[in-house]
């Protein structure tokens, strides 16, 4: 897998050297900088040649311009996929940005819900269970990525992993 992120870099690369204009080459560029490599430095680069590429639909050029001045980084990555779902044709691929969307979205709304029971009772709650159990909701939304969540001690809602066990 790593070695494809980087041939896909090379490529993206190659291409904004020899190709026509397209704002589609530096864009998802600039995603996979951001979310394969955790490069923000190279992503602000290629999403600012994106955003100043002709043709470039507006919704995406203002993401595009705008990028690194969100204040989370959650939200930035929902815009990226926001983005990559209304600007792609493939179904494949704009039913897997909707389900990254979504998945962010269960993420906001089980740490607002953490928040919530800690108002209530002085303390996060120690698991997500508990969070129906003192019915702050109604139930644990099923991750369309397949996921499984936890609250950390701090109320942030992260992804069960070996790790976390």
């Amino acid at each position: 897998y790593a070695g494809r992120i980087q041939a896909s870099i090379d490529i993206g690369i190659k291409g904004i050297k020899q190709a026509d204009p397209d704002w589609q080459i530096p864009y998802y560029l600039a995603i996979t900088y951001y979310l394969d490599r955790k490069d923000t430095a190279n992503a602000i680069k290629y999403f600012d040649i994106a955003g100043h590429t002709p043709g470039i639909p507006d919704l995406v050029r203002v993401f595009a311009l705008n990028f690194g001045t969100i204040p989370t980084v959650r939200e930035q990555t929902r815009q990226i996929w926001k983005t990559v779902y209304e600007t792609t044709d493939e179904p494949v691929i704009q039913e897997r940005a909707k389900a990254y969307v979504l998945h962010l979205n269960i993420l906001d709304y089980l740490e607002a819900a953490a928040k919530e029971y800690k108002k209530y009772f002085g303390v996060y709650p120690p698991d997500i269970e508990s969070l129906v159990i003192k019915k702050i909701i109604s139930e644990v939304p099923k991750d369309p990525l397949g996921f499984k969540f936890i609250i950390m001690k701090d109320g942030e809602v992260r992804l069960e992993d070996f790790d976390s066990r």
